[in-house]
């Protein structure tokens, strides 16, 4: 293993970190709706100031993982179920962005936050999936 797969594990650990702690957040705020408005201005700026780049690191070094190494079909999966989960990811960006530009109206800003919790049930199983094939395919599995 080398240091960019190492990096790239990090970079992957800590995406994963940040996804499940938003994803708590946004639970609770789904039981405590005074806390909405709070969730949607803390979600937007993590997502602003330590997810975006994280996805932007994540798919840096999986790109220059990539460099010269031959596709084989688990590789081609694990591209597959990554790249899903950062789609997924990059889609509730978007509604976390919209939900902060509509923080004004509580039942849009409810409505946008279910959007956010569906697009973590979506994706969190594809970025999972993307973990297990990654190391099945380094053997630790």
């Amino acid at each position: 293993m080398t240091g960019l797969h190492i990096l790239h594990f990090l970079f992957l650990c800590f995406w994963g970190g940040v996804v499940f702690a938003e994803s708590a957040m946004e639970l609770v705020a789904r039981k405590r709706p005074e806390f909405v408005p709070a969730v949607a201005r803390f979600h937007y700026w993590i997502d602003l100031c330590i997810e975006g780049p994280l996805l932007v690191a994540v798919l840096v070094t999986g790109g220059l993982l990539l460099r010269g190494r031959p596709m084989d079909g688990l590789l081609l999966a694990k591209i597959a179920a990554g790249l899903t989960a950062v789609a997924v990811n990059l889609y509730c960006v978007v509604i976390v962005v919209k939900r902060a530009g509509a923080a004004a109206d509580p039942s849009h800003s409810i409505a946008l936050g279910r959007q956010v919790i569906l697009s973590a049930v979506v994706g969190v199983p594809f970025g999972l999936a993307a973990l297990y094939l990654g190391a099945l395919r380094a053997g630790w599995i």
